[in-house]
């Protein structure tokens, strides 16, 4: 399977009708590469830091979330001489608590390549519901507001499943106004049940007109 975040890294065309228009392709590589220094990245399911080393590189202020030890240590290793760069052992949600994160089916395979694949929710038809770890979860919008960040240039939200509970509660706080983009994977299609969170979600942005998010990988 190629690595779904190195796709960001490439000409991704993103032809997803909302309403009566489609989005503009968008080269996520012009965006790393035009990030100067203090603007804010903020990195939902950083894994081991695709996007969130290059942008740390160029001075941007970052802040990356990912839940799962394995990959964020070596996260950790890879952001430990960019003080600009702010990472969280926890996953990101629509509320804060603890939940158990299940991993993928291969994870036995190589722990590292298939961190990528862990989520909070076990329905997901890639994951093993019997190996979990516990994790603590933030509330994005709590996190946004308690750091009094105002303006974000990139919001990458990866989570696996929690992106339709968390972009409405976005919605519902106005916060995705703040965000020039935010780059989306979706997940209905792996997790059955969530194909009405997806067309609720979607009727949502048509009725709301908000037509700054993209997403990546659906």
């Amino acid at each position: 399977m190629l690595n779904k975040i190195q796709n960001l890294f490439r000409k991704i065309k993103i032809r997803k009708k909302i309403d009566d228009y489609w989005f503009e392709p968008i080269d996520m590589a012009e965006v790393v590469n035009s990030y100067t220094e203090g603007e804010v990245f903020i990195d939902c399911g950083a894994n081991v830091g695709q996007e969130t080393v290059p942008v740390g590189k160029r001075g941007a202020t970052v802040y990356a979330f990912e839940p799962e030890p394995i990959a964020f240590d070596i996260l950790k290793e890879k952001v430990k001489d960019l003080p600009n760069v702010h990472i969280y052992n926890k996953a990101v949600y629509s509320k804060n608590g603890k939940m158990k994160l299940y991993r993928h089916n291969d994870t036995a395979k190589d722990p590292v390549l298939y961190s990528e694949g862990s989520s909070l929710f076990h329905k997901k038809n890639n994951v093993n519901k019997n190996d979990f770890v516990e994790v603590e979860v933030v509330r994005l919008v709590d996190f946004i507001k308690e750091n009094k960040i105002d303006k974000i240039k990139v919001l990458k939200i990866d989570v696996e499943g929690a992106e339709y509970d968390l972009l409405n509660d976005l919605f519902d706080n106005k916060l995705h106004k703040i965000c020039d983009y935010i780059f989306v994977e979706l997940h209905a299609h792996k997790i059955g049940y969530l194909k009405i969170k997806d067309d609720k979600m979607r009727d949502r942005m048509r009725a709301e007109k908000i037509k700054n998010i993209r997403f990546v990988w659906k």
